[in-house]
């Protein structure tokens, strides 16, 4: 898993906490995990092999559901219909 890869599950993790209800554990894992990818191996960092079995299988699984979900980083929670087109509008120069 490369840096950028896991800095976007990271985030989606963390956009998912706003999605899970009065579920406050899984709401606190999930922050807590993305937290910890949007940071994966910088120094000082957690590496991919810190992470336990019952984390990896939570993070291979918002992994996916990321991919279902064709979710990209925009700074959203939910799709705007009438303005995502799903085409980049505009770049960072």
């Amino acid at each position: 898993m490369n840096n950028s890869t896991s800095a976007k599950i990271g985030r989606y993790m963390m956009d998912m906490t706003y999605r899970v209800g009065d579920n406050y554990e899984l709401a606190n894992t999930l922050s807590r995990l993305g937290e910890d990818l949007t940071d994966l191996n910088s120094p000082f960092a957690r590496r991919w092999n810190d992470f336990t079995g019952t984390e990896k299988a939570i993070i291979r699984q918002c992994f996916k559901k990321m991919k279902e979900e064709d979710w990209h980083d925009l700074g959203q929670i939910d799709k705007l219909p009438e303005t995502d087109t799903k085409r980049v509008l505009c770049t960072l120069p």
